[in-house]
């Protein structure tokens, strides 16, 4: 994920939740994750540029779909313009698919 990750995390469950303090400690167990890495913004900003502009998306998003390229990983959204621009999947999509058997 892009480092921005945890920061939106907070945020928006801060909103969600109208608790500053549920969003931040929240966010902190996501940064502190073994099964996250977190990649910092300069080193995908390039790529990000390049991604963003020819897929059309918003700059945030142009991050998580250069870190998810950059690691070689999974995109999952459930935003339809990453779905369709990028080729990301919904998190109930990668599971059925990453559990059959």
């Amino acid at each position: 994920m892009p480092a921005i990750a945890p920061i939106e995390v907070a945020c928006a469950l801060a909103r969600r939740f109208r608790s500053a303090t549920t969003g931040r400690d929240l966010a902190r167990r996501l940064a502190r994750s073994e099964r996250i890495t977190l990649l910092e913004i300069d080193a995908l900003s390039d790529r990000a540029l390049e991604l963003g502009t020819e897929l059309f998306l918003r700059a945030a998003d142009a991050l998580y779909v250069a870190a998810a390229r950059e690691a070689d990983g999974h995109l999952m959204s459930w935003d339809p313009e990453l779905i369709q621009r990028a080729g990301a999947a919904t998190p109930e999509e990668w599971f059925v698919t990453h559990n059959e058997g």
